[in-house]
């Protein structure tokens, strides 16, 4: 009997074009269709395991879809790989802070601000932890931080306004709300956290209107 050929198992490490795939998956990525950046980004990391931008951006997908054990694994693949990179250390932060583990996401966003101080991703980020932390005052700092270098920047805006509700400071807090919806308008959880301050000074005709917004965007999205 004829022995068949044995499968190529290797074939896609041959002949896949490697910057091709990841130009098309970065393409997809910006333009928020990560359905289809997904496993372009896995089959370059098929080809070449320790590519570090599919790493990252794979990771960044992952941590979006809720698979934090993935994008842990990911996300730390490409922190070891380059810990002298601020981005890295970033999006493992991030990962790290989705899994509570806050005092070691701490650490990695001190680490890249030490890397790049004008790190308004970090900044925010690291704020985010304070606040997981119960550390308002704190937190405070690093939006305003994070603002001073991009004042367009609205989950900084929408992170500040949330800290300052928490402290009582409503007045400011429903102004970063709204400067968070004048940068990106169909920003749900903007418009439900100001309803929730429109709620708390009584005003809960406006309130409504703002969760009613806040659906229609929610479901908008889910479409």
């Amino acid at each position: 009997m004829p022995q068949l050929p044995l499968p190529k198992a290797t074939s896609r490490r041959t002949t896949l074009d490697i910057a091709g795939a990841m130009r098309r998956a970065l393409e997809h990525h910006h333009r928020g269709q990560i359905g289809p950046a997904e496993p372009l980004y896995e089959a370059v990391l098929a080809a070449q395991p320790d590519h570090f931008d599919a790493l990252q951006m794979l990771g960044v997908i992952k941590l979006a879809r809720g698979d934090l054990a993935a994008a842990l694994r990911l996300c730390g693949a490409a922190a070891a790989a380059r810990p002298n990179s601020p981005q890295a250390l970033l999006n493992h932060g991030m990962v790290l802070n989705a899994l509570s583990r806050h005092q070691d996401a701490l650490e990695s966003f001190d680490r890249a601000l030490r890397l790049k101080g004008r790190f308004a991703e970090a900044h925010n980020n690291r704020g985010t932890v304070l606040a997981s932390l119960g550390r308002d005052e704190e937190t405070l700092d690093c939006y305003r931080r994070a603002l001073a270098i991009k004042p367009d920047y609205p989950e900084a805006h929408y992170n500040q306004g949330n800290a300052l509700r928490r402290l009582g400071r409503l007045d400011e807090a429903q102004k970063s709300f709204e400067r968070a919806l004048a940068l990106r308008p169909n920003y749900a959880k903007a418009h439900n956290n100001r309803g929730m301050v429109l709620d708390m000074v009584e005003r809960p005709g406006e309130a409504l209107v703002c969760y009613e917004r806040a659906l229609a965007d929610l479901a908008r999205v889910s479409r």
